[in-house]
This record gives C-alpha cells, sequence and structure tokens, in this order.
C-alpha cells in the first residue's frame, strides 16, 4: 500500500517451502495505457 508497483519484491512458496522471487506488476499493458490516456489533463489519476 503506497508502494510503485513494479518495485516491490515478493515472494511465493512451493509446496516444498522452495522460494520463489518475483517483482509484481501489470500483465496488461494496454490496459494500463488505456486507462491513463482517458484522464484529462489536470485530473487526478484514478
Amino acid at each position: 500500500y503506497g508502494a510503485d508497483i513494479g518495485t516491490v519484491k515478493r515472494a511465493v512458496y512451493d509446496l516444498d517451502g522452495t522460494e520463489k522471487l518475483f517483482i509484481s506488476g501489470y500483465s496488461n499493458a494496454a490496459a494500463v495505457t488505456h486507462a491513463t490516456q482517458d484522464q484529462p489533463k489536470g485530473s487526478p489519476a484514478r
């Protein structure tokens, strides 16, 4: 909460306890681009 998505390192764990690191991000770049282009200039981000 409040962190920049795409910069926070996270982990998931397999059933055997093996740690898998990943950095979260958006999987649908078109949706992200579309959402940012819908904003009129000077409007706060949604």
